[in-house]
């Protein structure tokens, strides 16, 4: 897992929100540009009317921590690699690496 700190894993600054603009549309907060950081947030934007039903182009921008990885592939990582596996992806701070 050396290659983490390379440069092709750094997403650049962008704010999403402007893509609606670009596309002919307006930057609505809350109603049609949905910023989240949990999964709390995820699930209640989700759940949302305007979501479920939408009647104008939503942007769901989901913010992960930097050492986030899919819970699947720390599952396959550490069923390659064991308990010592395991141990090295929690030593180098990945978040679901316990599975």
């Amino acid at each position: 897992m050396s290659d983490t700190y390379l440069e092709y894993n750094n997403i650049p600054p962008f704010k999403y929100s402007h893509l609606l603009s670009f596309f002919g549309g307006e930057s609505k907060p809350g109603v049609n540009y949905h910023l989240v950081k949990t999964r709390a947030d995820l699930e209640s934007t989700l759940t949302k009317p305007n979501i479920i039903k939408p009647t104008e182009l939503q942007i769901i921008e989901v913010v992960l921590d930097v050492w986030d990885i899919p819970w699947k592939l720390a599952g396959l990582l550490k069923g390659r690699g064991g308990k010592a596996m395991e141990e090295y992806l929690v030593k180098e701070g990945f978040s679901n690496a316990k599975v």
